[in-house]
């Protein structure tokens, strides 16, 4: 090989090699930026998620403060609020709105993915953004809303695609955080063992109190202002005692035996208030008549009324907000041998069907005498955690929820 053309070799092998570190820089450049914009844009959703949470049904709620938690919560993340947008995510079986009327502006097409181009498919007016907000930010905003879609954007310079007359590149990410029930409450987390029937739950609201008897022909009683309403019969129970050391759970019995005593004492009662559930509880899909009843979910040992040694330990803790268990159905042992016929046969009592959890704050106690009952006011709980698909109510005011990110 000629010297000139040993020359021409080493040029075009610099090129390449310049070419490779430009590409390899670049990429490195795109991908550190676009993680800093995917962490940005999640905790932007997941903040203006939590404001939902938090607040709705506490107070008004404007879409400007929705924007300026989503806005914030994208700049403390490396992401600019200027070139950010955000959504609020509508589920219609909240707001009474069929399908074709949604105005999320999410997946929209039932794929299971957020749609890529929001704008082209959800109305503006739902649109959080520096410059909508200034049109509609005084807007409240209803119960319908369930969660916040964010996308931020950025651009970069490249190395490499200067030489192709791109010497910037766009980045963008997304996410969404959706406000669900919660799925799942952890040992010690302040479960107290009571039921309370979900068609109570779904017709209360904050400040609302509820009477849980023990002795009486109903179990509930929930009042409205000046109005009461009475829940259940011995027949069909609307409120119980839980055990919380046997419960069964189809899915899980392989992973952890919580069917442990039948037949709890004074003691572990007493501890059960004091520090909460021994175990963690899980919610299961809610199955109302004439849909055939769930099997996934926790099962909870129990019986109607509360038992005196949960009375007397509750008369200590007035004040204090506790988690009660929600619950679709009760089922006897003949109903869970059916549905479980591979379990064995379960304990001669009554068992209830978790499908959430409410927060209920201590107002009285009442232990000895007739009637006996525990009284408290419901209460807006928000909480860290997680949900299982499918579990739990997203629409209902009064279940306790917590803050996922979903996408």
């Amino acid at each position: 090989m000629q010297k000139g053309q040993t020359v021409v070799v080493v040029v075009l092998a610099l090129v390449a090699l310049l070419a490779v570190a430009g590409l390899a820089l670049d990429g490195t450049n795109i991908y550190r930026a676009r993680r800093i914009l995917q962490n940005a844009a999640d905790k932007g959703a997941l903040g203006g998620s939590l404001f939902i949470a938090m607040n709705k049904g506490v107070t008004t709620i404007t879409r400007q403060q929705v924007w300026n938690e989503v806005s914030r919560y994208v700049q403390m993340n490396g992401g600019n609020p200027q070139t950010a947008v955000a959504y609020l995510v509508v589920n219609e079986d909240c707001d009474g709105r069929a399908d074709e009327d949604r105005v999320d502006g999410v997946d929209n097409d039932s794929d299971g993915r957020i749609d890529e181009d929001p704008t082209s498919v959800g109305n503006p007016l739902l649109q959080l953004d520096a410059n909508t907000v200034r049109q509609t930010g005084n807007l409240t905003i209803d119960r319908s809303v369930e969660g916040v879609w964010c996308s931020t954007r950025g651009t970069i310079q490249v190395l490499f695609g200067g030489f192709l007359m791109k010497p910037e590149e766009t980045v963008q990410a997304q996410a969404r955080a959706d406000i669900r029930a919660v799925g799942v409450v952890p040992p010690g987390q302040g479960v107290a063992p009571i039921a309370v029937h979900y068609e109570i739950v779904r017709r209360a609201q904050r400040g609302d109190i509820l009477t849980v008897w023990d002795g009486y022909s109903y179990q509930a009683t929930l009042q409205q202002g000046n109005q009461s309403t009475n829940y259940g019969e011995p027949a069909n129970p609307y409120a119980g005692w839980l055990n919380l050391e046997w419960i069964h759970n189809a899915e899980r019995d392989h992973i952890e035996n919580r069917e442990v005593d039948q037949s709890p004492g004074t003691n572990e009662l007493r501890q059960w208030i004091r520090d909460g559930s021994p175990f963690s509880i899980y919610a299961g899909p809610i199955s109302l008549p004439p849909n055939p009843p769930s099997t996934q979910g926790d099962f909870i040992f129990g019986e109607p009324g509360i038992r005196a040694a949960a009375l007397h330990e509750l008369r200590n803790y007035v004040g204090r907000t506790f988690i009660f268990v929600v619950y679709d159905r009760w089922h006897d042992r003949n109903s869970l041998n059916q549905m479980f016929p591979n379990h064995g046969s379960f304990p001669q009592k009554t068992f209830y069907h978790a499908i959430g959890f409410v927060a209920v704050r201590l107002t009285e106690v009442r232990s000895s005498g007739n009637p006996k009952y525990v009284r408290g006011s419901f209460e807006y709980f928000t909480t860290g955690g997680s949900m299982i698909p499918g579990a739990g109510i997203a629409c209902d005011d009064m279940m306790a929820r917590t803050v996922v990110l979903v996408e």
